[in-house]
């Protein structure tokens, strides 16, 4: 037998040599006499399933009936073209296109759907786009895991995070890095690094021949997706909105303002600040200029998000109105005063706190916050004290509003160690209004007891004294 000889060739060659004829080799491996004939001479492609009978009744190795375009299409031939649509950055339907077939087709090769094959013609094609995306067929088939375009090890794990230092390391936008991918979407990258969404595969080669450039290695940041961290990308990668909105408000001023300190639009500020874009490389040199002049430390920004907490966004969350009703009570001013501290009328103060369902109920902008806080400041209380009090002061001022309220005041002032002329004096009122309230006395059909502004002397009292006013 010749060395050139085709796989029908051969398989005459060794059926010959075993004195078998083509009748009773087609009952031993179930095909008519002509089926056999059409394989020896040509006319039907030898493929793997067949050499595996054939060479089993012939007793040697199956490879020899084959040739290169049926041994490429072995079992395992789905994932051999999937390889060669992955180096070409193609989805099934572009890859078709290629080819010159339907995507459903490339669709059933790859699923290796009833061992349908490409045909000869296909399979010359296919080879010829492997050869220039640098792939060798014969190593393919012998050693698939070599030619792994890296996808799915990229995505596998924090992809958002590597593709957030790819970018980083361009100091571009992320609609500008779209386009650098040649992605139409702007909201895409947002999408991938917050991963909300995966990259397609068609993006990976364009995502990794960008990380090259700029000589990142993927391998490496597979193995540690903070290994290319910087300050920047630190910076971004958690709660950036929240970080600029705090950087911002330490100078006092709006997004307009803030983004001509930056170089940029109030409205780009403003996005960043919602969460809906992260901010460029080339602005994060002057924001961090901007904060150090502040005295703000990124690194403890990064490290600790309850220290870029809005103080006028803690304030007016939860019960904002009786937060300001306890404010206006520590600095023991009437509503009428505390609305002309501020500078605004009686009206707002009452909006402000009013917290009943028919009323309207407002929260105040951030110059009269600002004025609120001074005066608390000057009344010697702080903004934490507010938080943690306001709930147990009205609690406990209801309370003492309720039968018993006597008893409850008596007790305090005996474990005070006060007589009834001391605590009068001390808290601002008479021996006799004390007497009152703890005989809880009627006046006009209205029990008489302490109204806000007294009772929040006697609360201060009791803590200054030590005594637990709950424990009564």
């Amino acid at each position: 037998m010749a060395d050139d000889a085709s796989p029908g060739e051969k398989l005459w060659y060794y059926r010959e040599l075993r004195g078998i004829t083509r009748e009773a080799f087609g009952r031993l491996v179930g095909l008519e006499p002509g089926g056999v004939q059409n394989f020896e001479a040509g006319i039907n492609q030898i493929h793997y399933h067949h050499a595996l009978k054939f060479a089993d009744l012939l007793g040697v190795e199956p490879e020899i009936f084959l040739n290169d375009h049926t041994r490429f299409c072995a079992p395992g031939y789905g994932d051999r073209i999937r390889k060669i649509r992955y180096a070409c950055d193609q989805t099934q339907e572009e890859f078709a296109e290629t080819l010159g077939v339907t995507r459903n087709r490339v669709s059933v090769w790859e699923a290796e759907i009833d061992e349908f094959h490409p045909s000869f013609q296909s399979f010359e094609k296919l080879r010829a786009i492997a050869s220039e995306k640098g792939i060798q067929i014969q190593h393919l088939i012998e050693d698939p895991d070599s030619y792994s375009d890296g996808y799915d090890e990229f995505i596998s794990g924090e992809y958002g995070k590597k593709i957030k230092y790819i970018r980083a390391a361009y100091g571009v936008t992320q609609a500008e890095f779209c386009r650098m991918l040649g992605y139409e979407g702007d909201t895409s990258a947002c999408m991938w690094e917050s991963e909300n969404r995966k990259p397609l595969r068609k993006h990976f080669g364009r995502i990794r021949f960008l990380a090259e450039t700029k000589g990142i290695s993927l391998a490496r940041l597979n193995e540690d997706p903070d290994f290319y961290r910087d300050a920047y990308s630190q910076f971004v990668e958690r709660d950036s909105g929240k970080k600029i909105r705090y950087i911002r408000l330490t100078y006092g001023v709006y997004t307009d303002v803030f983004g001509r300190m930056l170089g940029c639009s109030g409205n780009a500020v403003a996005v960043w600040e919602r969460g809906q874009y992260i901010m460029g490389r080339q602005y994060f040199d002057t924001l961090q200029r901007l904060a150090a002049e502040k005295g703000i430390s990124l690194d403890e920004l990064n490290d600790d998000p309850s220290i870029y907490q809005d103080p006028y966004d803690v304030f007016c969350s939860g019960n904002c109105a009786a937060k300001i009703h306890f404010v206006r009570i520590c600095c023991g001013m009437s509503i009428a005063r505390f609305a002309s501290e501020i500078r605004v009328s009686s009206t707002t103060v009452n909006a402000w706190e009013s917290i009943s369902p028919d009323k309207c109920s407002r929260r105040p902008g951030r110059e009269s916050f600002r004025k609120i806080c001074d005066l608390l400041s000057a009344a010697g209380g702080s903004l934490d004290e507010i938080e943690t009090d306001y709930d147990g002061f009205f609690r406990l001022l209801k309370e003492y509003r309720s039968p018993g309220y006597g008893r409850r005041i008596r007790k305090i002032r005996e474990r005070m160690g006060l007589k009834r002329r001391e605590f009068a004096a001390i808290i601002g009122v008479s021996d006799q209004t004390v007497y009152h309230w703890e005989k809880e006395a009627l006046s006009r059909g209205s029990y008489i007891c302490p109204g806000e502004l007294t009772f929040y002397r006697i609360w201060q009292l009791a803590k200054k004294k030590g005594v637990d006013i709950n424990d009564t």
